[in-house]
């Protein structure tokens, strides 16, 4: 997504929790203005699937 969007663009991904989504989250959160956690209503309560939407792309980083 860093990559490919334009500033002010969104990303949302699938992912599911086990430790990894960490080093997601912080590239995320350095790159757009707003991450949030969303866990669907229909997702069933033992899942361990969430769904990250990052808002408002700031732009382009050397630190990728």
């Amino acid at each position: 997504a860093v990559k490919v969007l334009r500033p002010g663009g969104h990303f949302l991904a699938k992912t599911f929790q086990g430790g990894t989504e960490n080093e997601l989250l912080s590239l995320l959160k350095r790159n757009f203005k707003s991450v949030h956690h969303i866990k669907p209503p229909a997702s069933r309560v033992e899942s361990v699937e969430l769904y990250l939407l990052a808002k408002d792309f700031k732009g382009r980083s050397d630190d990728l």
